[in-house]
């Protein structure tokens, strides 16, 4: 496997984001049963995109670590901007079907987190969503 960045914000050399409940410490220190949960809803999210054909989701596992703990593990998207930090004209160039697409997973799953930091896009235009595990699923 490639090396990882923790989420939230923690930054290794290359590679994908792996997700866990919070930050590590959160997890260590008697969460970890609530993070098996979230683990999981984000990787189905990513399970129902594969199903769906739509390529909206950035591939996502399911993996133990060394310390028993189950973490998703979501593929990072290089050179991908937030929503958020999208100027007007980039926002209009964004692909609509991928916004479409989105939308219908979210409705599916019951999203609960959908907001400008977790819906990127690259520069050429193509939508992802991401931070997916917070759902009715």
């Amino acid at each position: 496997m490639k090396s990882v960045r923790i989420h939230p914000y923690r930054r290794r050399p290359g590679g994908d984001i792996v997700k866990r409940l919070g930050t590590e410490e959160r997890v260590l220190r008697g969460i970890r049963e609530m993070a098996v949960p979230l683990a999981a809803m984000e990787a189905a999210v990513g399970t129902l995109d594969d199903l769906l054909e739509f390529n909206v989701v950035p591939p996502t596992v399911l993996r133990k670590l060394d310390d028993d703990s189950i973490v998703s593990i979501q593929e990072y998207v290089p050179d991908a901007v937030s929503w958020r930090n999208l100027g007007s004209i980039r926002r209009r160039n964004v692909n609509r079907h991928d916004l479409i697409k989105i939308a219908i997973i979210d409705i599916i799953v019951g999203q609960q987190d959908r907001h400008g930091d977790n819906l990127i896009v690259t520069p050429d235009g193509h939508a992802w969503a991401i931070d997916n595990e917070i759902t009715y699923l």
